[in-house]
């Protein structure tokens, strides 16, 4: 009942919300369930609010930079050797990231705000990479494979997992899937719905479609609604 009593007050009060970051994992509005030997979460002065961190493995490694806020997110790692490093200011509601096997990493650069429903799927050893500054809607998954191994008939390998690499300053729109292998480089637009499956060199253009493909180039986006006059 004490308990009880204490989280409602702290879940009525935004402002002592965040001074009690490190009460909220004592509590219990964080949970963390890890598995095995030399795993490691370092803090820094985010802010973790209904997380839930599962580990399942030996010398893994999930770092929180500096003043973010991340609200009802999932970390799940069932591996060995992966890292996952959540960057400076970076902001997110109901994020999922997902490492399966070994020597993985996922890395969220300065500044990027996720705004819902994101799952990152890392696997077979493979990196994802974000950059600073991004700006995604909800309902995006962005993976390194596709969980099962497709072979020809003649037994070879065709679905090789592959990297994932996304620029600084990237405004992805709802519903996107990001492919094994994709490239989305710096200052980019991803349209609503679209299936990205291959790299994209060129920075400054929209893509978008199934599959994802170049429809305007020579382009900038701004985080501001209009452009102030």
């Amino acid at each position: 009942m004490v308990i009880d009593s204490i989280k409602k007050t702290l879940l009525n009060n935004e402002i002592l919300n965040r001074i009690c970051a490190k009460v909220y994992r004592i509590i219990g509005l964080n949970i963390k369930k890890i598995r095995g030997r030399a795993n490691t979460i370092k803090y820094d002065k985010t802010y973790l609010k209904h997380c839930r961190i599962n580990i399942n493995g030996n010398n893994n490694e999930i770092i929180f930079m500096g003043t973010g806020v991340l609200n009802d997110c999932n970390i799940y790692v069932n591996g060995n050797n992966n890292r996952i490093l959540i960057n400076d200011k970076v902001c997110g509601y109901h994020v999922t990231f997902t490492i399966e096997d070994s020597e993985n990493e996922i890395v969220i650069g300065h500044k990027s705000l996720f705004c819902g429903e994101i799952e990152f799927a890392c696997i077979e050893g493979k990196k994802i990479q974000v950059g600073n500054d991004c700006l995604f809607s909800k309902g995006i998954r962005i993976s390194t494979g596709d969980s099962h191994v497709i072979y020809d008939m003649d037994g070879n390998r065709v679905n090789e997992a592959a990297d994932v690499t996304i620029g600084n300053s990237v405004w992805m729109g709802q519903n996107v899937d990001v492919l094994k292998g994709s490239l989305i480089k710096e200052n980019s637009v991803v349209g609503v719905g679209s299936v990205v499956t291959r790299k994209f060199e060129d920075t400054n253009v929209v893509i978008a479609g199934i599959p994802a493909k170049i429809v305007k180039k020579n382009i900038y986006w701004e985080h501001s609604r209009v452009k102030e006059s």
